[in-house]
């Protein structure tokens, strides 16, 4: 792995890795390396690569912070966890208990109380879920993971038809329901849905969903009466009517979250055009790059949305060089094609398949950005 960050002790050391993991080495005195346990690890052989383990912070980690005898981190769930030596309340946990340094400790790790505590707008609404029927979609939701330190009083859902640039609220009131239905939608037509929770700081990040209400097709076959032998009494007996129903399927839903910096877009838009990795570090564009961007310009259509995307395998942390590559992207496009919007968005990750059909891989993925077609771009008159 990369390492993104990292931070030394008095004599332990702690990395911050690009997957958002954490590791530690060095004196594992007090526990400070977060190891469960008090053993020295980097000092002989085979502890170090895979086989040093992560520690165990309870969520994926933004901020490290190593002091003489204890480990500190910034999780992204907004909270601050400390272990080591809890001497003088160095912890914060309102003790002076040592911690990380027997089983089990880490998992239990408490988190720093601040005072006074920190009210942000809350996080995505988890696990969006279109559901289609018969022009109306059935959206679900699960709480945001972090309602930003109060609860969620509202939860805002929004429509539109893909083709379109404007988007409708549900006008559903004030409600903390975690399930809506979008009635007189219609069918056939794509649409797309978002939905953000709202707490008393703000309007928080939004999770996207699209589906396609659809029709339903009844066939009803219908087998005439066939006259039966006679019996002794010489009547009949018609035979039964058979009648056959069948529904089309809705397609499965597609979830995309959107990120504090830009919108997390789906990997399957048309037209997508990857340009060649950028050097480590620099956000320059190379004059191969230019001529790929050139090429992809010459087949825009000026009524879209240029959608210059990088890959992020956190939905609330994207590192900034990422985002000034999709910006120096977009910028060589609009230079390209006078009028054109093209927007610097960051993107989930994609699946396997996606990524063998792109040519991505883990090394590359943090280098590499992809232009494609968003939407149609709004008419602005006056």
């Amino acid at each position: 792995r990369r390492v993104w960050a990292a931070a030394a002790g008095g004599s332990h050391t702690c990395v911050l890795l690009d997957n958002l993991s954490m590791k530690c080495f060095g004196n594992g005195s007090n526990g400070r390396l977060g190891s469960d346990g008090s053993s020295s690890l980097g000092d002989v052989a085979d502890e170090m690569g895979n086989d040093l383990l992560a520690i165990n912070t309870g969520a994926n980690v933004l901020a490290i912070g190593a002091g003489d005898l204890h480990t500190c981190a910034v999780l992204v769930t907004a909270v601050i966890k400390c272990w080591g030596n809890g001497s003088d309340g160095a912890l914060g946990l309102d003790d002076v208990v040592n911690q990380g340094d027997t089983a089990g400790q880490m998992a239990a790790l408490g988190t720093v109380a601040v005072t006074p505590s920190i009210t942000t707008e809350p996080g995505v609404v988890r696990s969006l879920a279109a559901t289609a029927g018969e022009t109306s979609v059935d959206l679900s939701w699960l709480v945001p993971s972090n309602t930003g330190g109060v609860a969620v009083s509202d939860y805002v859902v929004e429509y539109r038809a893909t083709s379109s640039s404007v988007w409708a609220t549900v006008n559903d009131g004030v409600s903390t329901a975690t399930s809506a239905t979008v009635s007189g939608l219609s069918a056939g037509t794509s649409y797309e849905f978002r939905v953000s929770a709202r707490n008393a700081m703000h309007r928080g990040i939004t999770a996207l969903a699209s589906a396609t209400p659809t029709t339903t097709t009844t066939t009803t076959t219908t087998t005439a009466p066939t006259p039966s032998s006679s019996s002794s009494s010489g009547s009949s007996a018609p035979s039964p009517t058979t009648t056959t129903t069948s529904v089309v399927a809705s397609p499965l839903p597609v979830s995309f979250v959107e990120g504090p910096s830009a919108t997390v877009i789906a990997t399957t838009l048309p037209n997508p055009t990857m340009l060649s990795s950028f050097v480590p570090y620099s956000t320059a564009l190379t004059t191969k790059q230019k001529a790929e961007i050139a090429r992809f310009a010459r087949a825009i259509p000026r009524t879209h949305v240029v959608h210059c995307v990088v890959h992020s395998n956190s939905p609330v942390f994207v590192s900034r060089i990422m985002v000034r590559r999709a910006k120096a992207a977009c910028a060589e496009v609009r230079r390209l094609v006078r009028g054109v919007q093209a927007t610097a968005v960051v993107s989930n990750l994609p699946t396997p398949r996606q990524a063998r059909q792109l040519g991505l891989n883990e090394e590359s993925l943090a280098r590499q950005v992809i232009l494609r077609l968003g939407g149609v771009a709004e008419r602005r008159f006056g």
